[in-house]
Formats: C-alpha cells, sequence, structure tokens
C-alpha cells in the first residue's frame, strides 16, 4: 500500500453519505460521484459511486482520476504564494514587472498586481473555453502564446474596483510562475507541491494516457438523454486555471497540507502564517453578499464555522472543495457530470464529518411557490415558473426545466450549456444567479 492510498473509510460516515450522493445522483442524473473526507488529519472516508463511463460501465473508485477544472487554481495560487515567500515576487508588484509580453491596448492594465490576479480583482475578462477545448494545445509553450495572444482588449473594470471571476487572470498567474522561475508551469507544480505530498496519481502536463483510470465526462443531449461529453476539458493553454488531474485519494491529501496550515506528513510547501493569509476574507461577492473572495478561495460560513470554497466545472464534470480549518473537516467532492449538485454534496459531507443532519436532496412542495416571480439584473431578466412539482426558468422564447435539491437551498438546471443556473432561497428572499449575475425578484 503507498502513502497515496492510506485510508481508513468510516462505514457509519459511508452509511450515512450514501443515501444522499445516491439521491443527488437520481436527481440530477450524474453517472458518477467520487468523495473523499478529512478530519483531525486523517482520511475518514474516500469512496466512489456510480459508474466512471457510461459506455464501459466501470465503476468509481477513489483512484479514479477526473479534471479538478478550477480547483486547479488552489494549486497555481500556492506556487505564486511560495515565490513570495522565497522572495522573488511581492503580490502589489505589477504584474508586467514578471510577464513583460502581458499587454492590454486598456492602459489600466499596468496596474494589475499580482494580488489582483489572485483575488479576481484584475478586472479581466473571463475567455470562452467552450471554443478552445476542440483545439487543444499539447506543447510546453502553449500557455505562454495563450497569454501573449489574449483576445480582448479592454479591462471590464479598474484593477481592484470589483470582483470579476477570471480564469485567464490565473493563466497569467501561471505565465508569471514560469517566467519567474525560468521552470516550465505544470512541471513546477508538479516539482513543488505534487511529488513533494505524494499525490504521486496527480498530474497537470498531461492526461492520463489509459483511459481506463480516468472517467468520462457526461452531458444531456440534444433529447434530453445523458451523453458523452463531445469534447474533453483539456488544453495546456489553460494550464495554470484548470489543468490538473487528480483523483479521491490524493485530492485528500492536498486537503490535509492546506488543513495542516502548509505541511503534511513532515513534508512543508507553505509557511503557516501564509496559508493563515489565503483565508482571510477581502472582497465580498457583489451577487451574495454572505460571501467574500480571499487569495484564490472563497471565504463564507457552514454550520457556524468559518469555511474556505472552491469548485470546478468544465464540460462532463464538475468538482468541489470546502474546508473547515479552525475544526480540521475537509470534504472534496468530484462528479462526471455537467450540472451535478456539488456544492450540495460537499457540505453533505462536511456535516456527516461534523455529525450533524445534512439536509435533504428532496424538495418540499409547500416551499416551491416561493421560488415564483419576475427576476431582474443589470444585465438579464427572467421568470420563474412551476408546475405542480417541476419548475421552471423562462427567458423569452426559452423555456428551461430546472431541477430542485432541497427545500429552500438551490433550483439547479438541467439545461444544455456552460453557465450555472441557480435559483436560490435564504431567509424569505428568492434570487436568481445566471452565472456572475444577481437577479433579485421584481414581482
Amino acid at each position: 500500500m503507498t502513502l497515496a492510498t492510506v485510508v481508513s473509510s468510516n462505514p457509519d460516515l459511508d452509511a450515512r453519505l450514501r443515501p444522499l450522493v445516491v439521491e443527488a445522483m437520481r436527481r440530477q442524473r450524474a453517472p458518477g460521484v467520487a468523495v473523499a473526507i478529512v478530519r483531525d488529519g486523517s482520511v475518514v472516508l474516500a469512496e466512489g459511486y456510480g459508474v466512471a463511463d457510461l459506455t464501459s460501465g466501470a465503476p468509481v473508485t477513489p483512484e479514479t482520476l477526473f479534471p479538478m477544472s478550477s480547483i486547479t487554481k488552489t494549486f497555481t495560487g500556492v506556487a505564486v504564494m511560495q515565490l513570495a515567500e522565497q522572495g522573488l515576487i511581492s503580490l502589489d508588484d505589477p504584474v508586467s514587472r514578471h510577464v513583460p509580453f502581458f499587454r492590454l491596448d486598456d492602459p489600466r492594465a499596468q496596474d494589475i498586481t499580482v494580488r489582483h490576479l489572485l483575488t479576481h480583482t484584475s478586472g479581466l475578462p473571463d475567455c470562452d473555453q467552450l471554443a478552445l477545448w476542440d483545439d487543444p494545445q499539447l506543447d510546453d509553450r502553449a500557455l505562454e502564446r495563450y497569454v501573449r495572444e489574449l483576445p480582448y482588449k479592454e479591462l471590464l473594470a479598474a484593477p481592484g474596483e470589483r470582483r470579476v471571476y477570471s480564469n485567464d487572470g490565473f493563466e497569467v498567474l501561471g505565465a508569471l510562475v514560469a517566467q519567474v522561475t525560468g521552470e516550465v508551469f505544470e512541471r513546477r507544480v508538479e516539482r513543488t507541491l505534487l511529488a513533494p505530498l505524494g499525490m504521486s496519481a496527480s498530474r497537470m502536463s498531461a492526461p492520463p494516457a489509459d483511459p481506463r483510470v480516468r472517467a468520462a465526462g457526461h452531458v444531456l443531449g440534444d433529447a434530453g438523454e445523458v451523453a458523452t461529453a463531445p469534447v474533453y476539458p483539456w488544453s495546456r493553454s489553460h494550464a495554470a486555471s484548470g489543468t490538473l488531474f487528480s483523483n479521491a485519494l490524493d485530492m485528500a491529501r492536498w486537503v490535509r497540507m492546506l488543513l495542516g496550515r502548509g505541511a503534511l506528513d513532515g513534508v512543508r510547501v507553505l509557511a503557516a502564517e501564509t496559508l493563515e493569509g489565503m483565508g482571510k476574507p477581502l472582497v465580498p461577492w457583489e451577487q451574495d453578499a454572505s460571501i467574500s473572495q480571499g487569495h484564490v478561495f472563497r471565504v463564507y460560513e457552514h454550520r457556524g464555522h468559518r469555511a474556505l470554497g472552491h469548485g470546478g466545472w468544465d464540460v462532463g464534470f464538475r468538482c468541489g472543495m470546502t474546508l473547515l480549518p479552525d475544526v480540521g473537516v475537509g470534504a472534496v467532492v468530484m462528479s462526471n457530470f455537467h450540472w451535478s449538485a456539488m456544492l450540495q454534496l460537499v457540505h453533505a459531507a462536511l456535516d456527516v464529518a461534523l455529525g450533524a443532519e445534512p439536509p435533504s436532496m428532496l424538495p418540499d412542495p409547500a416551499a416551491l411557490p416561493g421560488f415564483v416571480g419576475t427576476f431582474k439584473g443589470e444585465r438579464s431578466a427572467t421568470v420563474v415558473e412551476v408546475e405542480g412539482e417541476d419548475v421552471y426558468l423562462v427567458q423569452g422564447e426559452r423555456r428551461r426545466r430546472l431541477t430542485p435539491l432541497g427545500p429552500d437551498m438551490v433550483v439547479v438546471s438541467e439545461g444544455k450549456g456552460h453557465n450555472a443556473v441557480f435559483v436560490r432561497r435564504r431567509a424569505e428572499e428568492t434570487v436568481v444567479l445566471l452565472g456572475d449575475e444577481k437577479l433579485t425578484r421584481v414581482t
């Protein structure tokens, strides 16, 4: 048994979590899910549920590799913080000092600092990653080439003005790591993070060669059926924002390091005070005042505990990771379906580790009328309708069926496409979240 596979799954935790996972998979039609839970420095659960590939029927196991999508950003953030600890950069340095080929026509871009990129406050737009998976870039210069050729000219906001989530901001950070160290970004992360932490199954510089060890992505087809995703979401152009492949066992080691304040099994990769600083709330989210942006992580509360989280979402896959550092609990969940109920599953895993009762995944029919209304934001408007136990999102001629998950927390879209749709009710307030836009009820 290797270091990466040492795990003591708790049958009681599995017995409590399994029905929730199975119900969420059934309601969302997700083929497979993998879960790891860490408590008090130990992996107390690492399990697979369902199948990794509908075509082959191979089961999901704790060793099944998934694309970790934007959870990759937490590795990029730690890699950047390592450079700051070594005195090679300052977080308040202008990015152009270290990445001279990062240029936009907008003169405000020269004011973008490393910290702005880490906190999504640079004003950089996001990329249309869906348009890029058809032509994956596989060579060592792919990331630098992408940053040199950023496809837009202007910022969406002045640096530091507001939070604008940007994958491209992290590609620039990856280019910075490469420029400062003289190493290819992916190999730098593999050498300084994956290898020292014993994450032996994980990799960034190439996808797993054997398709039998990795999950296949799944989406809804044109007729509403679950089908294999048309593309595999991987390209070295996006190395710093989303190319990590990992599994439940290896990601449990990452969670253990983060909860261990930068160290795992006697190996330290980041100073405790540096990691603690990454978890401080810095910028409130415009679409949700209960969440703040830290360095890389979103910061919020779960069950009265400080929570640090990050999710990932790409064609055919979804994943989520949340840490409760003050009580030594963390969970990571990954799924091979585009519209999986990820945050609910992560929170359910945390709840069973805390000994709390997770909320039901079943809707409360009596609560569904609370979702009904007309909602407007700065750019969009929509109507939410309820017919019996079905919920629909209506925008002009487009009508999408939604899946209630729980009595009043979230309704997640089953429609095609990449942008998330959530209808959420908290404290009698209902809002619609379309991507990064918050819509409030007007009638």
